[in-house]
């Protein structure tokens, strides 16, 4: 039941007030609840709203660090064993090495370089960390909080909501959208109708919503057509009928990546995204435009959630954090072969950055100095 909800032992156990080795021995069979603590978990539990007929998943995660630690990162983050891992020289995405564990995937970058460490999780690399997180008796949240911790940044972030039941057509959804029956906030569509040029029958529709370039955009599918096609067997014996996937890069992916911290129910966050991204429509008896009662059966009453994203302000400790993270180890080396050579380097790499100061950087210069003297008129101190 706790898994199911998507929620973290400690979680579970801060809410009912006791500590979280106690609920561990609890779920293992070691311990036994009394009636009264029975009746309050089964409360929690009972609380938040779990569909059988759709079930949420992460499909895709990247996530960089700024550190070129790798073994530190596998064992920290993904709180695995270093020495299984295999290592491969790689290109990909212009970092050097992968070390590599079935499809989860994490890859390390030249030193010095800005894109430090990635850890990347495919479709497949998901369902992988599925059985480390299951092993561990932890979920998504665990793995999300460590990687916050560890400074982790999202780059890309995937979700998936697999609809048993088939709630709505993809291909009658795809005719509403070609027909402008919709309000939503994506300019770009693509409808595939992928066809067996054998036997001349569909192999399933897919929509795309958004542009793919973009902070996020949306793919719903057949998935029963896909599953059928690579196990071949029959489209009946698939289970997972519809897939709808939110797919998001860079400030999107943070921005979902902090309301999943904040939020418990998982579908309902992916439903919220979506509720505010799209609305299908149907003509009622009277001829006026209502939502399509069919699309009401995914979304239904779920709160709509919009990914804003405030801009970004320059920041003068940002620029300090990369000197500090990326930099430190060379400005170190410079500084040594100076003191020991009698060599100015360092000093001459500082006259030639001063000559070169945009009007945006002494504006930030001149923001952090205001803000240390407000500090110091504040409390007294003298910084």
């Amino acid at each position: 039941m706790r898994l199911k909800r998507n929620l973290s032992q400690r979680l579970v156990a801060e809410t009912l007030g006791f500590d979280r080795s106690y609920l561990a021995k609890v779920e293992k069979g070691e311990r036994e609840l009394s009636p009264e603590l029975l009746e309050r978990l089964l409360n929690v539990y009972q609380s938040i709203e779990v569909s059988e007929i759709i079930e949420a998943k992460f499909d895709y995660v990247r996530i960089r660090f700024p550190t070129h630690n790798v073994k530190a990162v596998i064992e920290t983050v993904l709180c695995m064993d270093f020495a299984y891992f295999d290592k491969k020289s790689t290109g990909l995405y212009g970092y050097k090495e992968m070390y590599i564990l079935g499809m989860i995937r994490v890859l390390n970058s030249e030193k010095g370089s800005e894109r430090g460490v990635l850890i990347e999780l495919s479709g497949q690399g998901c369902r992988n960390y599925d059985a480390i997180l299951e092993e561990r008796q932890e979920t998504w949240k665990d793995f999300m909080s460590r990687a916050v911790a560890f400074l982790g940044v999202a780059t890309r972030i995937d979700v998936a909501l697999d609809d048993f039941e088939e709630l709505f057509s993809i291909p009658e959804m795809a005719k509403k959208l070609e027909r402008g029956m919709c309000e939503t906030k994506f300019k770009s569509m693509r409808i595939i109708n992928q066809e067996s040029l054998q036997e001349s029958e569909s192999e399933g529709v897919t929509i795309y919503l958004g542009s793919r370039q973009s902070l996020m955009h949306f793919c719903f599918y057949q998935k029963n057509y896909e599953t059928a096609k690579r196990e071949r067997v029959a489209v009946e014996e698939v289970d997972v009928k519809n897939r709808y996937e939110v797919r998001m890069t860079n400030e999107k992916a943070r921005e979902f990546l902090k309301h999943y911290m904040s939020n418990f129910d998982f579908s309902s966050l992916i439903l919220g995204v979506i509720s505010n991204q799209l609305t299908m429509l149907e003509y009622d008896r009277n001829g006026d435009l209502t939502v399509w009662k069919k699309w009401y059966k995914l979304v239904g009453n779920t709160e709509a959630i919009n990914l804003k994203i405030e801009p970004e302000k320059p920041s003068f400790r940002k620029k300090l954090s990369y000197l500090d993270y990326f930099m430190s180890r060379t400005i170190a080396l410079v500084n040594a072969k100076d003191q020991a050579t009698g060599t100015t380097h360092l000093k001459d790499i500082i006259a030639r950055g001063e000559e070169n100061l945009r009007e945006s950087d002494e504006k930030l210069l001149e923001i952090e100095l205001a803000e240390v003297s407000e500090l110091a008129k504040t409390t007294g101190v003298v910084l």
